[in-house]
């Protein structure tokens, strides 16, 4: 029995922990980190046992909670399970009393348990309310003043009262210039609000323009379309209602622009965001000390040349793209001759230049020209489409030298249809926090393998710039592995370990060509990307040069849509109206004329001639006169056949 006891706790902790897999989901606390990790934000823990029916069942709903939480990380919330047939004295010390228990934590206090209904969507509503009080008492506890008392010192001797006589202060009879030089003090007039009670505006047909259409409406407006069957539509009924208090809401259209709003769905983001689209001016005119300075403090920032022989309608275009920025990128304008030489371009041309990383070299430029009016007669469509090529370039190139993958710069790196590269780094061991990266709870070695590769990146460029390659833009980014692991899978097959000590070996290196859809985990040699400089460099020529094929990347179901919309894409104009009719008349020639043939061939076979219904009679040498019977030696040639104007005959003509 003394043997079978160690056996069987040995047996219960094997299974506990292939059972606990399936159930991973957040961050995994025990006695050793649990009070690092609640210190700080605010903290789901799921506590749970790998044995509970209840747990089992309500698994999946939590990786999917786990999920969708993702993006509120920024904000402060962690996801995160305790499992209790492992840690039970923690469990204890926490009070479970029965599974799973979904108990909350802020700033390292206990907030209470959750013993709503455990579906996704109402711990989802549940945690947003938190995570928007959690951000309201956040600010309001930044911003608040800090009063302390007056600090007073002990009275000298000179200060007492003493007999000495006061100098008198005499003001002059009459006042002097510099007193009647003060103007009076202007009075603020009051500015009309466009919504001083926050009220939700139901917008339809009859008012649609008295809104939307910058003419009429000077101010911004932010517009939530929904319709009543929508589950998520309802849910975010009081987030829109809350958002409303600030700004009238999920488009926004300002000055004739209509921005769209991807952010968190809480409404100090929205209305942050929303701020940041009133403040853009779209472009900032720059004198020579001021471009200087741009290059020394700002990490990217584009640079618009100009000069008078530059069309309005570019100027107009690059403007409208830089209000829709939203703060994400700055869009400098110079008509400077000193800064046209300093780069050795003619001011003959309008230029769109991006400055990365402290660099006085662009890192990228394009020639703007203005669409002729052969190509597009309609001046409208002419400055859309040109406003169009300029927000495309500027959204390539947006992308710093080294970026984070997250939701707001994913379309940008993986899905805008430009031929580029993106070595995309899956680094695990890096824990996100409010303004980046906790490097108190990240690995430190993760870390600098994240700053490596922007040398790494810096080095590529000045490689392809030595080798005149211009063509093929390479992005490089990094993602965290621990938070997009599922994605990770779904798209690229990556499934990796735990985080180790060593970064490298829990860790990976993909190259993605985002246009053919393929992605390479291998160098030339069929061995995997190595966390060094020389095999990802040697990778990036393989690709170049095309000596890798690749794999298709997404799911079967993905990659079938993708070659859908390639070939609509490259053949969508053959399904143009009047290219239906043409189709439509075409197969019509070619039906009637396989079935004209068909009933040719039948007819053949039945006996018939080619014109004339009437069987064809068997000719026989019964039928000859005696003088041309076998006795003739004419009787030995065969009989010849006459033909009269294109028509079959059985008449028999003379052979000769």
């Amino acid at each position: 029995m003394k043997l079978l006891n160690p056996l069987f706790h040995l047996i219960l902790t094997l299974s506990s922990a292939a059972l606990a897999t399936e159930f991973h989901a957040g961050e995994q606390l025990n006695e050793n980190n649990f009070q690092a990790l609640t210190k700080e934000g605010l903290v789901l823990i799921e506590l749970y046992s790998p044995f509970c029916a209840v747990c089992k069942r309500f698994a999946p709903s939590w990786i999917e909670l786990v999920e969708k939480m993702t993006p509120y990380q920024s904000k402060g919330l962690s996801m995160a399970q305790v499992d209790c047939s492992a840690q039970g004295d923690l469990c204890a010390q926490l009070g479970v009393n029965s599974y799973p228990t979904l108990k909350l934590y802020r700033d390292g206090k206990d907030a209470g348990n959750y013993d709503d209904d455990k579906n996704v969507e109402s711990i989802q509503t549940y945690l947003e309310q938190k995570v928007e009080e959690y951000q309201s008492s956040s600010k309001t506890d930044h911003n608040a003043p800090r009063y302390t008392e007056p600090q007073h010192s002990e009275p000298s001797p000179e200060t007492y009262a003493s007999d000495e006589p006061v100098l008198k202060l005499v003001l002059p009879q009459t006042p002097g210039p510099y007193l009647a030089a003060i103007p009076d003090t202007p009075v603020d007039t009051p500015v009309e609000l466009p919504n001083p009670f926050g009220q939700v505006i139901s917008l339809n047909s009859h008012n649609w323009n008295s809104y939307t259409d910058s003419a009429k409406n000077a101010f911004p407006i932010f517009v939530h379309f929904h319709t009543a069957w929508c589950k998520e539509c309802r849910r975010l009924s009081h987030v829109w209602q809350n958002v409303a208090l600030q700004f009238p809401t999920f488009l926004i259209y300002h000055d004739g622009t209509k921005l769209s709003y991807s952010g968190p769905k809480l409404a100090s983001s929205m209305a942050e965001d929303i701020l940041k689209t009133v403040a853009t001016p779209g472009t900032h005119e720059i004198t020579m000390r001021e471009f200087d300075r741009a290059i020394e403090e700002k990490n990217i920032f584009f640079l618009f040349l100009h000069s008078s022989r530059t069309p309005v309608s570019i100027i107009n275009s690059v403007q409208t793209v830089g209000k829709g920025l939203l703060g994400s990128a700055v869009i400098l304008k110079s008509d400077h001759q000193d800064i046209y030489d300093r780069l050795g371009l003619s001011n003959y041309y309008p230029y769109l230049l991006v400055f990365k990383e402290y660099q006085a070299e662009p890192w990228a430029k394009i020639k703007l020209e203005e669409i002729s009016s052969k190509e597009e007669s309609n001046p409208t469509l002419r400055h859309r489409k040109l406003t169009a090529e300029v927000r495309r370039w500027i959204a390539v190139n947006s992308i710093p030298v080294l970026d984070e993958l997250d939701q707001r710069n994913y379309h940008r790196i993986l899905n805008s249809g430009t031929k580029k590269l993106v070595v995309l780094a899956c680094i695990s061991g890096i824990i996100p926090s409010h303004d980046g990266i906790n490097l108190d709870k990240s690995n430190p070695r993760s870390v600098q393998l994240k700053d490596e590769m922007k040398l790494w990146a810096l080095q590529w460029r000045k490689s392809q710039a030595a080798r005149g390659v211009d063509d093929l833009m390479v992005d490089w980014v990094w993602v965290n592995s621990d938070v997009w692991s599922e994605w990770l899978y779904t798209a690229y097959r990556v499934n990796l370990p735990r985080p180790t000590e060593d970064p490298r070996e829990s860790s990976m290196i993909l190259i993605v060509n985002t246009k053919q859809h393929r992605y390479f985990d291998t160098q030339a040699n069929g061995r995997d990307i190595e966390f060094t400089s020389s095999s990802v460099f040697q990778t990036l020529l393989a690709v170049e040069m095309g000596k890798l094929s690749g794999k298709m990347s997404g799911t079967f179901k993905t990659r079938m849509i993708w070659r859908y919309e390639r070939f609509k894409a490259y053949f969508g104009f053959l399904f143009q109206p009047h290219w239906l009719l043409f189709w439509v008349v075409l197969i019509g020639i070619v039906g009637f004329s396989v079935k004209n043939y068909r009933q040719s061939i039948a007819r053949g076979a039945a006996g018939y001639g080619p014109v004339s219904p009437q069987s064809a009679k068997v000719f026989s040498s019964s039928l000859l006169p005696d003088s041309l019977s076998s006795k003739s030696p004419m009787s030995s040639r065969s009989p010849g056949f006459g033909s009269v104007f294109g028509l079959a005959s059985n008449v028999p003509c003379k052979s000769d």
